[in-house]
């Protein structure tokens, strides 16, 4: 650990997941006045790459040897360190090794995404549309080894515990929910939605295998109402975030999933934008949330007709979608972010 004199210097790594360790350093320096930055690592035919302060080069990554030196060499400007995604710096080495190499030089906390520490039992029994339903049984298998093994790992660690949505509280009770955040000045629409007769619906398909989104339930439906002209349906695939970010303003629902039970990145920004947003939030109650969004609620079996009301509906659509707005200011606009990473760097905070 750092001495007591040293600076407070936060850097956040080195998953990144939806460019979510940007910004949340990004929030840490805007918010709390503390010099923050986050870190990934630079893959070779990786495409398209979030905003990130600081890369280490591929070689370096996949370096075999020195392993622990070199994590505390590239993490040493830091006071403190958030390993975000329950992932180890460099290539090859285990987490427990990073966080010992990384404990020489900073204080430590970890921060879980979901995919890294979410319990697929518990999530199926919670939720009868779970997206752990999805994969075959192979799969299935290693996320519960993977999961329960950083699970494991969290809760002996010792560690400050994060997590980055509220419903993953249930497989980490102990853990403190950071807000996934963005800056919603960007992402602000001044056009109502659903004023145009024939309402534009923007899906993007799961990338992942097995496609954890219910793609296969949301597409066939949107794809049936485009033909039958109530709707234009878009679903774009590897488009760059600017790009998308534009997509979604121009958008007039936005459906983000019907199997996680939560809502993440891709939510807050249609929120953000003041879009219609459908999805499933059935495992968030008032035990891990303290406040849900007015998410117009769907699952497999009721996507078409939930679609269906909220075109009947547009008055009671547009109003909740304009509290969502608001609810995203609340919530997910930075300030809350900071107010929890601030314990973690020991700064006071009268926050959330």
């Amino acid at each position: 650990m750092t001495g007591a004199t040293q600076a407070i210097r936060l850097g956040i790594g080195p998953a990144n997941y939806a460019g979510q360790a940007f910004a949340w350093a990004s929030a840490v320096t805007r918010h709390l006045g503390v010099e923050a930055e986050s870190f990934t690592v630079t893959r070779p035919r990786q495409g398209f790459q979030f905003d990130i302060h600081r890369r280490l080069s591929a070689p370096s990554y996949y370096l075999p040897i020195a392993r622990r030196w070199r994590t505390g060499r590239f993490l040493a400007p830091y006071s403190h360190v958030l390993l975000d995604g329950y992932r180890p710096v460099l290539y090859g080495d285990a987490l427990t090794k990073t966080i010992s190499a990384t404990r020489l030089v900073a204080t430590v906390g970890l921060m879980a995404h979901g995919t890294d520490v979410r319990d697929p039992d518990e999530h199926m029994d919670r939720n009868p549309f779970s997206y752990f339903r999805e994969g075959d049984d192979d799969w299935l298998g290693t996320r519960r080894r993977v999961t329960a093994a950083n699970r494991e790992l969290a809760l002996s660690s010792g560690l400050p515990l994060f997590v980055s949505t509220p419903d993953m509280l249930h497989d980490l009770p102990t853990a403190t929910w950071v807000p996934v955040c963005l800056d919603p000045e960007p992402w602000a629409n001044p056009r109502p939605p659903l004023e145009r007769e024939v309402p534009t619906v923007l899906f993007v398909p799961s990338q992942r295998t097995p496609p954890i989104k219910g793609t296969r339930y949301v597409a066939p439906v949107l794809e049936s109402l485009q033909r039958r002209g109530l709707i234009n349906y878009i679903a774009p695939s590897g488009v760059p975030h600017e790009r998308m970010r534009e997509m979604v303003r121009d958008a007039d629902i936005v459906v983000d999933q019907l199997l996680f039970g939560s809502y993440g990145v891709a939510a807050i920004e249609a929120m953000a934008a003041g879009r219609v947003v459908v999805g499933n939030l059935c495992n968030l109650d008032a035990t891990v949330a303290p406040e849900v969004p007015e998410i117009e609620s769907a699952t497999p079996d009721d996507f078409e007709e939930r679609i269906l009301a909220i075109l009947d509906e547009r008055d009671e659509a547009r109003s909740r979608a304009a509290r969502n707005v608001d609810f995203v200011r609340r919530w997910h606009d930075g300030r809350v972010s900071a107010e929890r990473i601030a314990r973690f760097l020991g700064r006071a905070s009268d926050g959330h």
